[in-house]
């Protein structure tokens, strides 16, 4: 796989005017990768009564004319007043409300749903339903191990590190404004990469260097440690829209 640092996040569809910050870092697939996509839903409940007000309240507020104002008024006052002589669990519904204010006024917390179920053995239908609230950012998570054999593969190993920390953290020390940190663009190469998932621009939200890989502490002559572990850990700056697959190969996003 490869990344690099690139300038300050783009705003949407701005990737063809990226500006390169840095050096392209090639680095072997790691053991274990794998790849989440996810949206969020939520649940959501209307009750009958509570849909028949709300409709009732969007017509009243759809009567820009006073005098419509005023009969539509009377109208649904007049709906109202007939539902609720014909249902009984409704009448038990409004005594359980005056009470439940009643008994909140001298300090005891009991909600109107409690209050009914105790009275009446029977809860009002939630009609609840899955709705969906909204896409997700996507996180990866990748661990490399570094075993230098000779200087030069230390050297190689250092250089690594450090680019990433660099280009991870803000600009703009002692003045009244930060400079966000580079971001990155992540990619598999190789005849494996159409069957393994495309990345979005990526920050790298959090970076960890174990120094001593094998458990114990130890170094070669110049003080380069034998073996380190490094952690990355990216997220994509955008979700992903069923549109992005317009033109993307393989598995896609």
């Amino acid at each position: 796989m490869s990344t690099g640092p690139l300038a300050s996040p783009p705003r949407r569809n701005e990737e063809k005017d990226l500006v390169k910050t840095g050096d392209t870092i090639i680095l072997p697939i790691p053991g274990q990768i794998s790849d989440t996509n996810a949206v969020n839903y939520g649940e959501s409940s209307l009750n009958n009564y509570y849909a028949a007000g709300l409709t009732s309240i969007m017509n009243i507020q759809s009567a820009n004319d006073p005098g419509v104002l005023f009969q539509t008024l009377g109208s649904q006052t007049g709906s109202w007043l007939e539902v609720v002589k014909g249902d009984t669990n409704l009448q038990k519904l409004i005594q359980a409300f005056a009470a439940q204010q009643a008994i909140s006024a001298l300090g005891a917390n009991i909600s109107l749903e409690q209050l009914f179920a105790r009275a009446t053995g029977s809860i009002i239908n939630p009609n609840m339903e899955l709705l969906f609230n909204g896409p997700t950012l996507r996180q990866f998570k990748f661990q490399f191990k570094f075993t230098p054999r000779f200087q030069r593969e230390a050297q190689e190993v250092k250089s690594i590190i450090r680019s990433f920390k660099t280009s991870m953290s803000p600009e703009g020390k002692d003045q009244n404004f930060l400079r966000t940190p580079n971001i990155f663009q992540i990619q598999y190469v190789g005849a494996s990469s159409d069957y393994l998932n495309k990345f979005k621009l990526c920050a790298l939200t959090n970076m960890s260097v174990n120094y001593t890989g094998e458990g114990n502490y130890a170094t070669y002559s110049d003080g380069s440690p034998v073996s380190m572990i490094m952690d990355l850990a990216f997220q994509e700056l955008e979700p992903i829209y069923a549109e992005d697959y317009n033109g993307v190969g393989g598995v896609g996003y």
